[in-house]
């Protein structure tokens, strides 16, 4: 049965037979797409002389960024080839190669194992196992620098851990951590791995302060922020940057030097709280941002005479993290990557199979790649990738936590020719009032027609989209503004502000209804359910009846409660009813009877005979009765702890208990 596709649809079903590049908006059909692609191939005539591009399924190979993407494209496959009349190949979905890049590396291993010299039953570590086992190595390995004399200059240029916790990049855990992770994602590890704070990051984020600053200035002026005489300071700090970053920039690029701009940035004070208005405030959230990135690329270009020791202390930590893995029989999944690029290296005989094996090549959310899998891809993918079809949207780019690199999506488009690139621009989710407001906010909202999003790319929505809005005579975009402003002297309350914007939502929503919208299709999204009360109450003076989903019972969740227990804890280990006793009995620890027992009980000095105390006293002494010995659960739960009251004194309470949600397996077992 064919199916009605739009041009550019029809044009990417169609080309078999060369590379193809696919731009494509949210909402466009893409995964669709994908499977008409595929149907079509299977189909008589799609290759030469009237026979199937391809033989079988045997012969796709599908590369989605999640699981559950991967399931949705098998199941779109699977129902366009059954409604196609090819209900044989519609069998051999479930054993297709449609997987996520971790997946097909983890079947190729699997299936080369012990040519490669692995164990064909290796098993694959989750995030959180993995995150808590690299944790622990750098920690281990901050240790080395913190009793090493060798390493004295580098503790007096750089905090060990500092406030910043295990997110501060400008500290030395930060750092390991930083530079671990891009080797992991690196062509040649360590080898081609970029060591951040060069001249031109310093330079670059001072540019982006001092627009930033520039914008500021002009704004203040207008909106008379300065008047004040926090405001009036504020102005000068401000003007004083502006003197300082636009000598900087004015120099020749034959003398920006990191050094310099380090010594000139010192001059520049921290950016203020002196504004009132809201336009003011948040361009003072972005100069604070500005300025935060600017002390952290100075930072890190002072780290670049420590670059080899950092390096050697970065390649240890991969060392030790190996050790742990090992110790554990796991993989993660930068292994998978890395092995079965290195098996295609080392093995060409393995990559030259998958690469004749496969005629077509399809990867979706191609903008959240990195450079070692693009590699890998293009290994499987014929020569000169002539098999390759990538499918993304650099607008939706949003896993460089993952070290995705949005550069890559950009250098596959500009690597091939205009036609082979398609953009699939029509939209079949949204009415065009909606992609028309997105369009100003996201595409055109700044001056000079710029926007939020560079490079924004339009969607249009499809004519033939069926439209469940009722409210007729009301537009299907409506912004609501409240502003509060001082009454007298007093400042007007939160709960009064939340009063008045319950009021103006139900208000706003009940025109809706009047003008016949039904109530069952209206939601309405909350920030935060401290208000909560407010909105029912506005709502249900107007007789519009509701149903609240989420939020009301989350703090009784199990896990929520647990946390609270550690709060606790943290904040005072003498807490046993609040804080230690429901953490040790949790299923964190999951302790039995026998061990708080334990706990509970020493010998006396002066008697032959066993006395009470305290469950804290036990677990911090340790010195339980003679004869007796601590179960495996109470030695771990009891080393967890004390390892993070340790880290309190240089950690946030947040990274300490995140470490100890991971590190006591719990993370790994919810998952």
């Amino acid at each position: 049965m064919a199916r009605r596709l739009t041009p550019e649809q029809e044009r990417i079903t169609r080309t078999l037979d060369r590379p193809l590049f696919v731009a494509a908006g949210a909402g466009s059909g893409k995964s669709s797409t994908l499977a008409e692609r595929v149907a079509w191939a299977l189909t008589p005539g799609s290759g030469e002389g009237g026979a199937p591009y391809l033989d079988s399924l045997d012969e796709v190979l599908v590369i989605t960024f999640t699981h559950a993407a991967a399931d949705e494209i098998k199941e779109k496959i699977r129902a366009r080839l059954r409604e196609g009349g090819m209900a044989g190949h519609a069998l051999e979905v479930d054993s297709a190669w449609i997987s996520t890049i971790h997946g097909m590396c983890s079947r190729i291993l699997r299936r080369h194992a012990l040519a490669l010299g692995l164990d064909p039953g290796f098993k694959v570590a989750g995030e959180g196992v993995s995150a808590g086992l690299v944790e622990r190595a750098v920690d281990e390995v901050c240790g080395i620098v913190q009793d090493d004399p060798a390493y004295a200059e580098l503790r007096r240029s750089f905090e060990l851990r500092g406030r910043a916790g295990i997110d501060g990049a400008a500290t030395v855990f930060g750092m390991l951590r930083t530079l671990r992770d891009a080797a992991g994602s690196a062509l040649e590890g360590f080898d081609s791995v970029e060591f951040p704070g060069t001249a031109p990051d310093v330079f670059g984020e001072l540019s982006l302060y001092l627009d930033c600053v520039q914008r500021a200035l002009a704004l203040g002026q207008e909106a008379k922020a300065f008047s004040s005489k926090a405001g009036e300071a504020e102005r000068t700090n401000l003007q004083n940057s502006l003197e300082v970053v636009g000598r900087l920039l004015s120099l020749p690029p034959s003398q920006r030097d990191a050094a310099h701009a380090a010594e000139a940035f010192g001059r520049i004070r921290k950016p203020g709280d002196a504004y009132r208005s809201k336009k003011m405030r948040e361009l003072g959230a972005q100069i604070k941002a500005a300025y935060a990135d600017c002390a952290l690329a100075v930072q890190m270009a002072g780290a670049m005479r420590f670059r080899t020791q950092l390096v050697q202390l970065a390649r240890e930590v991969d060392r030790r993290y190996a050790g742990l893995k090992a110790g554990l029989g796991v993989l993660d999944n930068d292994d998978l990557l890395s092995l079965t690029l290195r098996a295609f290296r080392e093995h060409p005989e393995v990559a030259a199979e998958y690469g004749r094996r496969f005629r077509l090549v399809m990867v979706d959310e191609f903008q959240d790649t990195n450079a070692q899998q693009v590699r890998m891809i293009e290994l499987l993918s014929g020569p000169g990738a002539c098999h390759l079809c990538t499918v993304g949207d650099a607008q939706q780019s949003i896993y460089r936590f993952r070290a995705a690199d949005v550069q890559v999506f950009r250098d596959r488009q500009a690597s091939l020719p205009p036609s082979s690139v398609v953009e699939l621009k029509n939209n079949f989710r949204s009415h065009d009032d909606v992609l028309r407001f997105v369009a100003h906010v996201l595409g055109r909202g700044q001056e000079g027609g710029g926007g939020l999003l560079p490079r924004f790319m339009d969607l249009v929505a499809w004519e033939g989209r069926a439209s469940g809005f009722a409210a007729r005579g009301l537009p299907r975009v409506s912004v609501e503004l409240v502003c509060s402003r001082r009454q007298g002297r007093a400042q007007v309350s939160s709960q009064d502000r939340a009063r008045v914007m319950a009021d103006r939502v139900a208000e706003r929503l009940a025109s809706y209804i009047d003008a016949g919208q039904r109530p069952s299709d209206v939601a309405l999204l909350l920030g935060r359910m401290s208000r909560l009360g407010s909105y029912l109450e506005a709502l249900r003076s107007r007789g519009i009846e509701c149903v609240v989903s989420g939020g009301s019972t989350f703090s009784q969740s199990e896990e929520v409660r647990l946390v609270s227990a550690l709060l606790h804890l943290l904040a005072n280990p003498r807490d046993t009813q609040d804080g230690l006793y429901p953490v040790l009995t949790s299923q964190m620890f999951c302790l039995s009877a026998d061990d708080l027992l334990l706990l509970a009980t020493r010998d006396q000095e002066e008697v032959d005979a066993l006395t009470k105390r305290g469950i804290d006293a036990g677990l911090v002494s340790f010195d339980l009765p003679a004869g007796l010995e601590p179960s495996p659960a109470l030695r771990s739960a009891r080393e967890l702890v004390v390892r993070a009251f340790r880290r309190l004194g240089s950690w946030p309470v947040r990274d300490v208990l995140a470490a100890m949600l991971r590190e006591s397996g719990l993370v790994a077992r919810l998952e």
